[in-house]
């Protein structure tokens, strides 16, 4: 069983009209919020050993909070931490792409820091009618949201048809 964890960027700064979207950094109630979400994962054991992010200075800086905790809880499990471009703009089958293409298949849980709408699009793509994920989604997939899919396939051949919404982890929850 594979894992691919969905996590929308933490809350960043308000863009100004001097400054560029890309270079927008998280705010302090982002980087708590990441630092709880990590927390979050390593408590239930989830542990992902890859993590493909947008090169935007909020989803890298969501990212690296990630590999620190990671790093910190479990110094023995290496984690490898990878930009993609694309993921700045790309919609949610640019997103399954960028998973075939740039994550090994030796992976067994690879972490995705992106942008909305697509990091909510590709958790309602694979929620496979679930109502009870669909309404909780439908309401907004907050910032340091994540959504976790379960598959049996390679990373390569990962897809809707074979992966599963199972879990949300949104912020401010149990």
């Amino acid at each position: 069983m594979r894992t691919i964890l969905f996590l929308r960027h933490a809350q960043a700064v308000l863009p100004d009209s001097s400054g560029k979207d890309f270079d927008r950094r998280l705010n302090a109630a982002g980087e708590t919020d990441a630092e709880n979400q990590a927390k979050r994962l390593i408590n239930a054991g989830i542990l992902p050993d890859f993590i493909l992010c947008s090169p935007a200075a909020r989803t890298r800086q969501t990212a690296d909070i990630f590999k620190t905790a990671l790093a910190n809880a479990h110094p023995a499990h290496p984690v490898t931490l990878q930009e993609a471009p694309s993921l700045y703009r790309a919609n949610a089958a640019g997103y399954i792409q960028e998973i075939r293409s740039q994550i090994p298949d030796a992976s067994r849980c690879a972490l995705i820091v992106g942008h909305n709408p697509s990091i909510e699009d590709c958790a309602l793509l694979f929620a496979r009618s679930s109502h009870q994920f669909e309404q909780r989604i439908g309401y907004g997939f907050p910032t340091a949201g994540l959504a976790e899919i379960k598959t049996q396939a390679d990373f390569s051949a990962f897809s809707p048809e074979n992966a599963q919404l199972t879990a949300l982890y949104l912020p401010h929850e149990d």
